[in-house]
């Protein structure tokens, strides 16, 4: 099965919601399943986009492996896109 995880808040922030669906991500993986976590780039709590992904449109990282969160060659492990969505340091929440 091919699950879809959307979360506007994924690692490497820290919260509730980001660690719950990495390890549902990690889970599905482990199961068996193929995983893919459509997010945005991290700038939780503050509202600022890290220097490894300003100026980028969108990303493909690979990650959530059942053992670790960095894949290994030999390990399964879920997509992660992240596409570009405009941060505010004055409206960290993003109702802007």
């Amino acid at each position: 099965m091919h699950v879809l995880f959307i979360s506007q808040y994924f690692t490497p922030e820290v919260g509730a919601t980001q660690t719950r669906i990495h390890e549902f991500a990690r889970a599905g993986v482990a199961a068996g399943h193929r995983v893919t976590v459509l997010t945005e780039f991290p700038n939780h709590p503050h509202g600022r986009i890290p220097p490894e992904y300003r100026g980028k449109i969108f990303t493909r990282e690979v990650g959530v492996s059942p053992g670790a969160f960095r894949a290994a060659r030999d390990r399964p492990s879920a997509r992660i896109v992240r596409p570009r969505r405009p941060a505010d340091p004055a409206d960290p929440v993003g109702r802007a």
